[in-house]
């Protein structure tokens, strides 16, 4: 069983690439990668007005146990979303860089 394990982990070693090794080995990815940005740039600003949107309505309530749940769980859900997206834009714009 130990040696299955140790060739999943080498195999796994073995098959991973850089970003710049997956550029060179797709060079067309190239052309492709500004379209991604601008998709997911759009998804960000539909994400943040929706973040805007539900943080004010949650605001609106004077009880604060209520405020602090959705808040919570817009910070879990939503925002976090928002952070992968962001991940994704910067590491897409590196791509890019020469």
């Amino acid at each position: 069983m130990g040696n299955i394990m140790n060739y999943h982990t080498e195999t796994t070693r073995a098959n991973t690439y850089s970003d710049a090794e997956l550029l060179e080995i797709f060079p067309e990815a190239k052309e492709i990668i500004p379209a991604l940005i601008k998709e997911y740039k759009n998804q960000r600003k539909y994400l943040v007005r929706a973040i805007i949107k539900e943080h004010k309505y949650i605001m609106t309530s004077s009880d604060e146990m209520f405020i602090y749940f959705w808040t919570a769980w817009l910070q879990l859900t939503k925002v976090h979303d928002l952070l992968i997206i962001d991940k994704k834009i910067k590491r897409l714009q590196r791509f890019l860089k020469p």
